[in-house]
């Protein structure tokens, strides 16, 4: 419990900064929570944040500049941790396009992962309700921009009238996978 306050003040600290940097005023730095618990940004601004045990991250932005933002980080998942996670992530098809570029089966389920947590936190200010990381999954993969692409299932998009497709930026720093959306 301490240990979740101890990331959520990080979190809360990294927003501040990066509203700041905006050039928002003070009174203007406060970020609430809505009853989802999803974040309310402040008028006419869209941002994303994400924490692990010892990482904090904001992205933020004027809404007038971009139309969607979500960013991740993740720890690696160990071997036996992305085993047993691999159904509820991704299909056998997303992983072999990982593993075939390289990746480690726990280093490829963990970017597949942070991307679609991305992917959701992007578009969850536009649907307005849950979905699972089974209405989207990777369709591309381009190592040297160090970029991967996410498909919608076509239902899904049509029903909330959406793009198919989405590039999410990734990366990997030391134990961490970072993966960014940013759409205009």
């Amino acid at each position: 419990m301490i240990k979740r306050k101890a990331e959520y003040l990080a979190a809360r600290i990294v927003v501040k900064q990066a509203l700041s940097a905006l050039g928002l005023e003070v009174a203007q730095q406060q970020v609430s929570i809505a009853k989802d618990r999803s974040p309310v940004w402040p008028k006419d601004i869209i941002g994303s944040i994400s924490h692990t045990q010892d990482f904090a991250v904001c992205c933020v932005t004027r809404a007038a500049e971009i139309s969607l933002i979500g960013v991740d980080s993740e720890l690696i998942l160990s071997a036996p941790a992305a085993r047993s996670l691999a159904a509820e992530i991704h299909n056998e098809t997303e992983l072999k396009l990982m593993t075939d570029a390289g990746f480690s089966e726990a280093v490829g389920t963990s970017i597949i992962f942070s991307a679609k947590e991305s992917l959701y936190k992007a578009l969850y200010p536009v649907v307005c309700c849950y979905f699972g990381f089974e209405q989207a999954r990777v369709s591309q993969l381009d190592l040297q921009r160090s970029r991967l692409t996410l498909t919608l299932c076509r239902s899904f998009a049509s029903q909330h009238g959406l793009a198919s497709d989405y590039t999410i930026q990734f990366s990997i720093k030391g134990t961490l996978v970072h993966t960014l959306l940013l759409q205009s």
